[in-house]
């Protein structure tokens, strides 16, 4: 951390049906800074995040009243907080598939290193952290050209019209337009994006630009350049900012 501003406080909702095993976890998620608020089904966290606004989430795939999956989709409607999920046995590529489809940011093992599952979070926590006090720490809001993004509320617009974003094409724009003009290396947005030692499939990062660029100009294709979204061959990728807004 900076050492010119104080350390933010961070929410964690621990979403688990097996609350006694999950004293280690607790224990390094308080170390790391977290206030812990803990719930066993999926209705208590649903009336908990609207109540409490977590900064992030840890919820087990398999709750008394729904599936992990369902309220993983149903936080991803409302909040773009970093979530893990937490599977019990073999966590195969079908339903790593699901899970991140449905908005997670990653999926672990329930009987796994709980150390791995908090520094994971912290992580994820910690850039979004790093990408907000680029921006307006006072209104929480980024502003490039035609673009805004209003952090508090995790929207985006263009020329003052909502675009709906998935958690991490939001967290690609928010890093993007912190460093207008700047030309950002692939490596670079893996890191900040994925976390530090992850390797995501060599094509991820581009499906990723693909898809924000066709939501912020939804007419564009492959065969007209982006409005807002340069690609930079070999090295990786940066934010237009036209002067006066314009294309």
């Amino acid at each position: 951390m900076d050492s010119g501003r104080r350390e933010p406080e961070r929410r964690c909702l621990l979403a688990t049906a097996q609350v006694g095993d999950r004293a280690a976890l607790v224990g390094l998620l308080h170390r790391d800074g977290f206030l812990i608020e803990t719930v066993g089904t999926a209705g208590e966290a649903r009336t908990t995040l609207d109540r409490w606004a977590p900064h992030a989430l840890v919820v087990d795939l398999s709750l008394p009243d729904a599936s992990g999956i369902d309220l993983c989709r149903w936080v991803r409607s409302r909040t773009a907080a970093p979530l893990v999920l937490l599977a019990e046995g073999e966590i195969d590529r079908d339903l790593r598939m699901v899970a991140l489809a449905a908005g997670a940011d990653d999926v672990l093992p329930h009987n796994g290193d709980p150390e791995i599952v908090v520094t994971r979070l912290t992580a994820m926590v910690q850039r979004i952290e790093k990408v907000r006090w680029v921006g307006d720490p006072a209104h929480g809001v980024l502003r490039a050209g035609r673009l805004t993004l209003d952090l508090g509320r995790h929207q985006a617009y263009v020329d003052e019209s909502p675009v709906r974003l998935a958690p991490r094409e939001f967290a690609l724009l928010q890093l993007l337009m912190s460093h207008p003009g700047e030309a950002l290396p692939r490596s670079t947005i893996i890191e900040e994006l994925w976390g530090s030692g992850t390797t995501p499939a060599s094509n991820v990062l581009d499906r990723q630009v693909r898809s924000l660029r066709h939501k912020l100009q939804p007419e564009t294709d492959d065969f007209r350049p982006s409005a807002f979204i340069e690609t930079l061959p070999r090295v990786g990728y940066r934010l237009r900012t036209p002067p006066g807004g314009e294309e």
